[in-house]
Formats: structure tokens, C-alpha cells, sequence
């Protein structure tokens, strides 16, 4: 099972000072070192390496990928339609690691 940093196993969020030890918790020594050698890439480098490390895990749940995409179409359509604001990720991740 993948857990997401910031959720527990049911994917309820949980407190910002809960992600350090999370992390700390999965992240062996080898895994980390490669994490801190992959942050001095370029940005697209980075990229391209997220993207074979995402590939390689393997196939989401078809239902699960279907939910994120009508997701996406929804809110791509309301900020299209003026329903929607758009937040710099920053404020974004401040505000839901505020959430209880």
C-alpha cells in the first residue's frame, strides 16, 4: 500500500509536523541520499525522473484514474466558467496543512 505523505492509511490529512516523521519513518538512508542528488538536477531533468519513478510503480486503479480525471474536467471547466480561483502552491499547501 502507498501512502500518501501528509495522510494516513485511510487518506485523511494529517498535521504538517506528523509529514517530517512520516517521511523519516519510510525513507531508508540509500532512498534519501537519492532524493537529495535528484533535487540538484535541473528542473527538467527532475521531471523526467519523477515521471519514470511514477511510471515504475506501477498501473493506478482504472477507477481511481477515471476519478481523478472528471475531477480535473470539473474544476478545469469552473475556473473556465469564472467559479474557480486559482492559488501559488504555497498558499495552497499552507492552507490545507491549517485544515484539521
Amino acid at each position: 500500500m502507498n501512502i500518501a505523505p501528509g495522510r494516513d492509511c485511510h487518506g485523511a490529512t494529517r498535521p504538517e509536523a506528523e509529514v517530517g516523521a512520516w517521511y523519516a519513518s519510510v525513507m531508508s538512508q540509500r532512498a534519501d541520499k537519492l532524493f537529495e542528488d535528484a533535487q540538484a538536477l535541473p528542473d527538467e531533468e527532475r521531471a523526467i525522473l519523477a515521471l519514470q519513478l511514477l511510471d515504475s510503480v506501477g498501473e493506478p486503479e482504472p477507477e481511481i484514474e477515471r476519478a481523478w480525471r472528471d475531477e480535473v474536467l470539473r474544476r478545469l471547466e469552473d475556473i473556465d466558467a469564472g467559479r474557480g480561483t486559482l492559488s501559488p502552491w504555497d498558499e495552497a499547501r499552507r492552507r490545507n496543512f491549517a485544515r484539521k
